[in-house]
Formats: C-alpha cells, structure tokens, sequence
C-alpha cells in the first residue's frame, strides 16, 4: 500500500506537467508583483512622517487583494486547469491502456483508487499554494506589512465577509489560512476529473472537465446574478461577495466528495473492475 502511494506521488509531483503547470502559475504571480506591485516603491517614501496616511500594504497589493488589476482573475481562472495537468488524467490512462489489469494482480482496487485520489489531490494543491505563496513573498519583500484598518475603507473585507475579523486582527493568519483553504477547494474540485473519467473517451477532456465545470458555474453565477454559487467568488482573498455564508463552501465541498464515492469509489461502479 505504501509503495503504491508513493509511486502514484512520484508519478504525479515527478512529471513534466507538473513543472509547466508551477512555472506557469508563478510566472503570473511574478508578472503581477513586477507590474503592479513594484511600481508602488516610489510611493513609499511620501507618508514618511504623515500620520494621517496609510503607505501601500503588502496585505492590500498582495495578488490575493488586488482589486484594480487583471491578474488575480487570470490566476485563479486557470488555476484548476493547472492543477489538474499534472495527475488528473492516471486513471483513465491506467484503465484504457491495460494498466489496471497488472494492477488488479498486485493490489486491491480500492487501494489503487485511492492512492490516485491522493495523487490528484496533493499535486492540485501544491499547484494552487505555490504561486499564491510566491506572489506574496514578493509583494512582501518590497512592501511593508502594515496591519489593515477597518476604517480606512481600503479593504473589500467587512464583519459580513467569512474570517473578517482575523483579517482585521491577525492579517497574516488570514493570508496562510486563506492560502491553504484555496489549496484544498481546488484539491478537492479537481477530484472531478476522477468523478467523471469513466463517462469521457479522451485524456483532455479528463484533464478539462474540472475547468470546464468551474467556468460554468463562473457563468452561471454571472447570468443569475447570484455569484455566491460561483467558486471563484469563494476562492478570491478578497471575496468579491461580502455575504457568503460558511456552508456554501463547505456544502459544496461535501457534494464533491459525495459523487466522488459514489462515481469512484462505489463498489457499483466497479463492474469492469471486479
């Protein structure tokens, strides 16, 4: 069980795809801290001794917080496509290629099934984390990391918005906490591609399907005008919507993990498998 686990990380984390998907996601977040954030340097100098401003903040300029620029959206638009490059695709490869028949001589399915899941979820999160991280330390590097203020009106955050008040308190909690609960949205999202690899005849459309469902849902937010439904509302740092509730995220991350037991892992779905 562990050789197998460690076999579908290596394949996951050890591949070419996985390198492109983190070149291309830091290359964005280094762009946006050399367009946006460094150009904010020169300013610096001007609240020198003014009690009455606030200088730029790294917490404010971060990619996460950007409210004025492109990149943010660009970022966490293509983010569960990338994160789904690098193993999304393994069981549908293993089943259509002959694969699962050896494996089927050396373990349990089930067992094969989840140390998949395992791969596909710990190389979308380390895809999702990475560039989100680099972004920050750069913009910190050259930014102070002056605590926000609520009254300064600078912030999209509000008491309404979810972890609020640890933003207004303890800032850089809100950044690592916020960080880690994106790497495991779109972990558990790009589970999709395992959801409903049996139902698709072509790798890309395996490694699409999780973008795909995602930019439905982004469009549908927009059409009905109840963007709380859409994940990128949720997976934006400075969520665009000030009134979602904890339970949206967590009941969709449920219904996620719900059909993938029930398309994955459900013995019933496992005829061709037996």
């Amino acid at each position: 069980m562990g050789n197998l686990f460690r076999f579908e990380l290596t394949r996951a984390l050890g591949g070419v795809r996985f390198r492109i998907s983190l070149i291309v996601g830091a290359a964005i977040s280094v762009l946006h801290c050399l367009t946006d954030v460094l150009p904010l340097v020169k300013w610096l100098d001007e609240w020198k001794g003014d009690p009455f401003a606030a200088p730029h903040s790294a917490y404010r300029h971060w990619i996460g917080m950007d409210l004025s620029t492109v990149w943010p959206v660009l970022l966490f638009m293509v983010l569960p496509l990338l994160a789904a490059l690098p193993a999304a695709e393994h069981d549908w490869c293993d089943r259509n290629s002959g694969y699962l028949n050896q494996i089927r001589l050396r373990c349990e399915i089930w067992q094969d099934k989840m140390a998949k899941t395992a791969a596909v979820f710990a190389s979308a999160f380390v895809v999702t984390v990475i560039p989100l991280t680099v972004d920050f330390l750069l913009t910190s590097a050259v930014l102070p990391c002056i605590a926000p203020e609520p009254a300064s009106g600078l912030y999209s955050i509000t008491d309404r918005s979810m972890f609020g008040a640890l933003f207004y308190q303890f800032p850089m909690s809100y950044v690592v906490g916020y960080i880690t609960f994106d790497g495991v949205f779109i972990a558990v999202w790009t589970t999709l591609s395992l959801t409903f690899s049996r139902w698709l005849n072509q790798r890309f459309q395996v490694i699409l399907a999780p973008f795909l469902i995602y930019l439905i849902f982004y469009f549908l937010g927009i059409w009905s005008e109840t963007s709380n439904i859409a994940p990128m509302a949720i997976l934006l740092p400075f969520q665009p919507i000030a009134n979602i509730s904890y339970g949206i995220p967590c009941a969709i991350l449920v219904g996620l993990l719900l059909l993938l037991f029930v398309c994955y892992f459900s013995p019933w779905r496992s005829s061709d498998e037996m």
